[in-house]
């Protein structure tokens, strides 16, 4: 039977796996993981039907290099790197580079892509024979880095309306999303049947210093700052903190819709326009929750005006607005073009998958 080994170098990146078991079950490889000692199965599978044909190996930081190194790679068809590079120690570098070696499975090695600007002349041998795919295609020195979407969670994924949206629900995840905009927004919809809440790290320290910081200014100038202290803003939005899988899952189902708020004046967010991904947009389209995102990066995540709210630039205010007057009908088309997406994101990714093994076995063998 054709194994697969499915490496994961960081203690995070894990959304990504039940999309690649999903794959390469559906292209019937016996599958290993290997990911360090804080990767809970049952937690990240919660949405899945059936665990049994996967296997998870846990390691120590420091044993990755020996593993990988080891004769039992060989007994391997692919190596997957779920993160085709590797962030330690204050240092952005390939995992190959790392290494200092390529794991001797029959076929090689397959990878993903998160980060662009890691990529050089040495990587083109992968890229000539599309063994590198990425959350967004993107082109890289004339090689399209093709699409391999981390869209799917399980078979239990409840994908039905949350409400009857007469109270819309809202959520941002994670630390793409900038709340400041958030807070100018809401501070100026004030629409009360709109509720907002945000999941991931909060920093209660950074957040009182925030504060304290703009209280000074406020007062020190004998008005507040519109553009700087929104509190009645801050005060609505719940924060849910850091949420293990199933719990996360939870609350997007609950949800009406998915709002990913980027700065777009903000020159660290450009390279979303550029192949990097949110893990906000895995999660719209697994759950098939409605996005709200400005049109630039929408359109580059192939998001469009019929699956998505779009605004222009960081007109954040806009697209709450849309949110605010769109009815019941009109978000289940929403949420019916989306599915389209979805569907077309998986069909296109099992074909560039099954096409790029295929290539591989035929011309080593």
């Amino acid at each position: 039977m054709k194994r697969i080994l499915i490496v994961e170098p960081h203690q995070y990146h894990y959304e990504i796996i039940p999309s690649l078991v999903y794959y390469f079950r559906d292209l019937h490889f016996a599958i290993d993981l290997l990911v360090q000692e804080n990767f809970i199965k049952e937690d990240i599978f919660c949405r899945f039907k059936s665990l049994e044909d996967i296997s998870v190996m846990r390691y120590k930081e420091s044993e990755l290099g020996n593993i990988l190194k080891s004769s039992m790679i060989e007994e391997y068809d692919f190596i997957f790197l779920n993160s085709y590079e590797y962030f330690h120690d204050n240092k952005k570098e390939k995992l190959l580079d790392y290494l200092g070696y390529v794991p001797q499975s029959k076929y090689g090695i397959l990878g993903m892509i998160h980060n662009k600007d890691l990529l050089n002349d040495k990587d083109i041998p992968y890229l000539k024979e599309n063994r590198i795919f990425a959350l967004t295609p993107f082109q890289y020195n004339g090689y399209e880095i093709k699409l391999l979407s981390a869209s799917f969670f399980g078979e239990n994924v409840n994908k039905k309306y949350a409400s009857s949206l007469e109270r819309k629900q809202i959520l941002m995840i994670g630390a793409s999303n900038n709340r400041e905009l958030v807070e100018v927004a809401l501070n100026d919809l004030r629409d009360s049947m709109m509720e907002v809440g945000y999941i991931g790290n909060i920093y209660q320290n950074k957040e009182l210093r925030q504060i304290i910081k703009q209280v000074i200014h406020c007062f020190g100038r004998q008005q507040c700052n519109h553009n700087k202290f929104h509190f009645k803003a801050r005060k609505s939005i719940k924060y849910f903190g850091k949420l293990d899988f199933s719990s996360m899952y939870r609350e997007i189902e609950n949800a009406d819709y998915i709002m990913l708020a980027m700065d777009m004046q903000n020159q660290k967010y450009a390279s979303f326009l550029e192949g990097k991904t949110s893990g906000s947009k895995q999660l719209v389209l697994g759950f098939n929750k409605p996005c709200i995102i400005c049109e630039r990066v929408g359109k580059v995540y192939g998001f469009n005006h019929t699956n998505a709210v779009l605004y222009e630039g960081n007109d954040l205010l806009e697209g709450l607005r849309r949110v605010s007057k769109t009815g019941y009908n009109d978000y289940l088309d929403l949420k019916h073009n989306l599915g389209i997406l979805y569907d077309n994101c998986i069909a296109q990714s099992k074909k560039n998958l099954s096409e790029t093994i295929s290539q591989i076995v035929t011309r080593v063998q």
